[in-house]
């Protein structure tokens, strides 16, 4: 028997679970997060909602243990200081609810592979990125690493 009815978005979402005005923005690399998150802080502003993200140093939450996920899970929720909470950090999903905390709304963007591929190669090679990445091995790149194009045949 075929598992794909499970795909419906009737099933999917998961606004239908939300027990509390809170928001999770998920966020994947390179999709456009940064002005997703800047909107939401103006839209915060104009309709009196708080909006929190994870600090820029916090590695992304790709492969959490159950109890990371619990402590992740209190974490985000004790930074909730209105009734009305958004919060964007790169993470996998967690389900609040198998630690009887309220489930938040999940939202994400998504973007062609091939654009977000292009558009990750000239980022790493940014200033701020670059001098964030020197910090871990005390050195740069070569300065070809910095001035070569990404030229794609097809």
């Amino acid at each position: 028997m075929s598992t794909l009815w499970r795909l419906n978005p009737k099933f999917l979402n998961n606004t239908k679970y939300h027990t509390r005005d809170i928001l999770f923005f998920n966020r994947v690399p390179k999709t456009g997060s940064e002005t997703l998150i800047e909107l939401m802080l103006r839209l915060g502003e104009r309709n009196h909602f708080q909006n929190a993200r994870s600090p820029f140093a916090k590695p992304t939450g790709v492969y959490w243990s159950f109890e990371k996920q619990k402590e992740e899970a209190h974490r985000i929720l004790d930074l909730m200081e209105e009734d009305a909470f958004a919060y964007a950090e790169h993470a996998n999903y967690v389900n609040f609810r198998q630690f009887h905390l309220p489930q938040p709304i999940y939202i994400n963007l998504v973007r062609d592979p091939v654009e977000r591929v292009i558009s990750w190669y000239y980022y790493k090679r940014t200033p701020w990125n670059s001098l964030q990445c020197s910090k871990l091995p005390g050195k740069f790149e070569n300065r070809t690493h910095y001035t070569k194009t990404l030229r794609i045949a097809c």
